[in-house]
C-alpha cells in the first residue's frame, strides 16, 4: 500500500502538554481518502500508521466474518489479496498472512474466527462461488495457483486420489490375497468394487489396474504419491 505523502515537516513537538520529551511530527496526505492529518514521523516509518484512519473506520463498516456461512467474494476481497500465479493470499490490512499446512496437506487461512480451504478461497476469489468439489489437478494439496485447480463432480474428484497411507504394493488397487497367494486388482467405480483380476505377478496386477483406469476415464496423476 501507497505510504502516506508529507506535505509539511512540523519539526520537534510534545505530544502531549505534559510531555517531557519532543517527537518529529508531520502533516501527512492520507493515501486512500486524500485528508491531511498530522502524526509523528516514526508511526509512518514504521508503517504503523497507514491513513488518517479512515482505513479503521472502513473495516468497522464491514461485518467481519465469524460464521462460514457469511463469507462472499466482496467481503473475502476486503480483506485478502490472491495471487492467482503463485497461490499465495496476502491481508490488506494488519499482518501478513500465514496459510498453515495441515497434516492431511491441505493449506488453511483464517479469516475472522473460521479456518478455510485456501484452494476454495482461490476459486471464490476468481470465479465468485464455491463448488461442492475442487480438484489439484497435479495431485499436491497445498499448490493453490488457480491453473492447478479445477471443479469437479465427487466422481471425478474420487478419480484424481494420492496413493492412501496404508498402501503396501505401492499402486493404488493392488493387494496381495495371503490365502490365494494372489496379487489382485480391483478399481472402485460410482460406488462399487470390480475386481480386475488375480495375478502370480505384481507388475500384472497393476497393469490390469492401470488399464482399468484407462477404461474407466481415471486421471492420469490417479494413484500417485502425495507431494
Amino acid at each position: 500500500m501507497e505510504q502516506p505523502k508529507l506535505i509539511k515537516d512540523l519539526g520537534m513537538l510534545f505530544p502531549q502538554p505534559l510531555s517531557k520529551r519532543k517527537v518529529r511530527y508531520g502533516l501527512y496526505q492520507c493515501p486512500e481518502c486524500v485528508n491531511t492529518f498530522k502524526t509523528m514521523a516514526t508511526s509512518i516509518n514504521t508503517g504503523h500508521t497507514v491513513s488518517c484512519g479512515c482505513l479503521v473506520l472502513k473495516k468497522k463498516e464491514i461485518p467481519f466474518i465469524v460464521l462460514r456461512d457469511d463469507l462472499t467474494v466482496e467481503i473475502l476481497k476486503t480483506h485478502l489479496v490472491y495471487n492467482s500465479t503463485t497461490g499465495i493470499f496476502t491481508r490488506k490490512v494488519g499482518k501478513a498472512i500465514s496459510a498453515k499446512l495441515s497434516v492431511d496437506g491441505y493449506s488453511r487461512v483464517m479469516l475472522g474466527n473460521t479456518a478455510y480451504l485456501a484452494h476454495r478461497l482461490a476459486w471464490l476469489y476468481i470465479y465468485g462461488y464455491m463448488p461442492n468439489f475442487i480438484d489439484h489437478i497435479d495431485g499436491n494439496r497445498s499448490n493453490n495457483i488457480i491453473t492447478n485447480l479445477r471443479e469437479v463432480t465427487s466422481q471425478e474428484n474420487q478419480r484424481n486420489l494420492t496413493i492412501a497411507s496404508n498402501n503396501t504394493s505401492g499402486a493404488t488397487g493392488v493387494s496381495f490375497n495371503k490365502e490365494r497367494s494372489k496379487w489382485e486388482a480391483k478399481i472402485q467405480v460410482d460406488g462399487k468394487t470390480i475386481n480386475l483380476g488375480r495375478f502370480s505377478d505384481i507388475g500384472d496386477a497393476i497393469l490390469a489396474r492401470k488399464q482399468g483406469e484407462v477404461k474407466y476415464d481415471f486421471h492420469t496423476n490417479h494413484g500417485k504419491l502425495k507431494q
